[in-house]
This record gives structure tokens, sequence and C-alpha cells, in this order.
């Protein structure tokens, strides 16, 4: 009677899946131990190594992102709600995108390659890093890209 249940809930819900967005990215640049990942509406960022106190400050007015079709976007940047919370020693700069009308932007509006270039200020003064990120706008896929863990345990509740 569980394994029913179980089916008709999953069926029953198949439709939806094509409803839920998701946004992927692949980011290549910056320097071993920097991190950056832009998360649909805002950007973690943090330079060299997140297990030290931060010695960098991000400077948003010399900072800004390329979108794929060639559109200059400026940065703004505030300190990470959740690293602040739980008073890590390192706390990452919350990166959004401001549009060239000077407003800040929800999401990122297009599917493509980004460039990004952060500007910041040292301990050896003025230095900056390069971003890549194909951000690729995307539904949920149907079973075929579904892990393989939840494909073995969906195929393992039907024999």
């Amino acid at each position: 009677m569980r394994a029913l249940l179980f089916i008709v809930t999953c069926v029953s819900c198949l439709p939806l899946t094509g409803c839920i967005p998701l946004q992927q990215s692949d980011v290549s640049g910056g320097k071993a131990g920097d991190y950056f990942r832009y998360y649909g509406d805002y950007g973690l960022l943090n330079i060299g190594p997140a297990d030290k106190k931060k010695t960098v400050t991000l400077l948003p007015q010399s900072s800004y992102a390329i979108s794929p079709t060639g559109i200059k976007y400026g940065i703004y940047t505030e300190p990470h709600w959740y690293d602040l919370d739980q008073k890590f020693s390192y706390i990452r700069d919350h990166i959004t995108l401001v549009n060239p009308r000077g407003s800040r932007i929800s999401s990122i509006p297009q599917n493509g390659t980004w460039q990004f270039h952060f500007e910041f200020m040292g301990p050896r003064g003025k230095d900056s890093r390069d971003f890549t990120s194909k951000i690729l706008d995307i539904l949920l896929q149907p079973y075929y890209s579904w892990p393989s863990e939840l494909k073995i345990f969906l195929t393992s509740q039907w024999t």
C-alpha cells in the first residue's frame, strides 16, 4: 500500500517538475583559494582562503559584470548575512548586479557567458580578479537527468 501511495505521489508530481526554474552556472577564473558563484539573484565572492580573517575590501565603484550581449552592469556589495550570523572570521561579499540606470536587479537577465571583474584593496595595495561564468536558466529536467541514486531509489520502489 505504501509503495502504491509513493508511486501515485511521484506520478502526480511529474507535471510539476517542468515548472521549477533553476539556475546553473559554471565558473572559471580567479586564483587558488578564490571562490565566486552567482546564484540567480545574488553572487558570493571570497578572495583568498576562507579559513582566515578577510584582508581585502571589494571596490564596487571599479568592479563590474559584462553580459553575453556586451551590456556593462555595476556591482553592489554588502557583507553576506549568513556569515555575519554565524560569526565566521571570513565574511564573504554578497554581490548584486546594478543595471546601467543604477537600479539593483533581482536576477541575471539573460543566459550565456558573463564576465565579472572585481577590484579590491588588499594588504599589498590594489588588485583585481576576473571570473567567467556560464549561466543558464533551466527548468527542472525530467527523470533521465536525475542523479543515479534517485533513479535507483525510484526503480527499487517499483520492483
